[in-house]
């Protein structure tokens, strides 16, 4: 994708000179994370960005606002996907056209260590998008290792809310070990009812049956556990 091309030729590596006073930088640099790239905003820069009609005016915006971001390209070889991170305000910007490593990246809307609750399928996580901002799919009920390395640089809180049937359960306790061996807290909501998975409430829309209650269940549950982690 030529915006991000772009944005990965104007960065530098990073190289830890002058930035190991800063955590998240000194955390990328001492784990040897080579998809970390910073980018500090400047004249040239900006001018260099503005000159390519293909870079959206937010993503100019946000790096002239929060004067140096942490670039986190999910895959280095094919840069398609990028999130950036302000280290400044510790605010969140997700961008590219790749499917990345969770449905629903670019549409999250975090500050820096909020619970992220993580579901199994796109259509689980659009079915309660609207109760809770930042919700992403697995698209599996594996979580990865490239997924726990992003997750770990987004947030030290998770809530697993996957299938209840038997490899949802498997796969959640994996998860949920896999997580908190790398420092992530983690809690799990158990499905409402006999619910297979959250998806099952736009089925139930669909057969015009109210979902209130249901509704109601996952955003309280949401709230409750991400106040104790």
């Amino acid at each position: 994708m030529v915006v991000l091309e772009k944005l990965y030729n104007l960065s530098r590596a990073l190289d830890g000179k002058g930035y190991m006073a800063n955590p998240y930088v000194y955390n990328a640099f001492n784990k040897g994370l080579k998809n970390y790239r910073l980018l500090s905003s400047g004249e040239l820069v900006l001018s260099e960005l503005v000159k390519d009609n293909l870079i959206p005016s937010y993503i100019i915006n946000f790096i002239k606002d929060e004067s140096e971001v942490l670039l986190i390209f999910e895959f280095l070889t094919k840069p398609n996907y990028v999130i950036l991170r302000s280290l400044k305000s510790k605010a969140f910007l997700g961008f590219g056209i790749s499917r990345g490593l969770f449905y629903g990246m670019g549409d999250i809307d975090l500050s820096y260590n909020e619970p992220i609750v993580l579901v199994e399928g796109p259509k689980d996580r659009d079915a309660i998008i609207d109760l809770y901002k930042n919700v992403l799919a697995l698209r599996t009920n594996r979580i990865t290792k490239k997924q726990i390395e992003l997750l770990k640089n987004l947030t030290s809180k998770v809530i697993l809310l996957l299938d209840s049937d038997e490899r949802g359960q498997k796969g959640s306790e994996e998860a949920k070990k896999a997580l908190e061996e790398v420092g992530i807290s983690v809690r799990v909501l158990p499905q409402f009812g006999k619910l297979k998975d959250t998806g099952d409430i736009i089925t139930m829309e669909m057969s015009g049956l109210d979902t209130t209650h249901v509704k109601r269940y996952y955003e309280k549950g949401i709230s409750i556990l991400g106040r104790r982690l």
